[in-house]
């Protein structure tokens, strides 16, 4: 079982996560919208990375007995 400082620590993680697959998902739109499609593959890649790490936090913390707890993305997370 996690601590509740350790389980808040890692929710908080995911929602960092969470904030850069958007912001890449963002610049990824961006630049295709600049037909520049090479530039955003490299952002559709490292958004794909941050989803990664987003199911590894998750399963980590279920496979512990704690709960995942989705909040909403705030630009001011980090």
């Amino acid at each position: 079982m996690l601590s509740k400082a350790m389980q808040d620590a890692l929710n908080q993680q995911i929602q960092r996560e969470v904030y850069s697959e958007y912001f890449y998902l963002a610049m990824a739109a961006y630049l295709m919208d600049l037909n520049l499609d090479g530039f955003a593959n490299f952002f559709l890649i490292q958004a794909k990375e941050e989803h990664d790490h987003v199911l590894k936090f998750f399963d980590y913390i279920n496979d512990r007995g704690g709960r995942v707890i989705i909040s909403g993305i705030d630009d001011s997370s980090g």
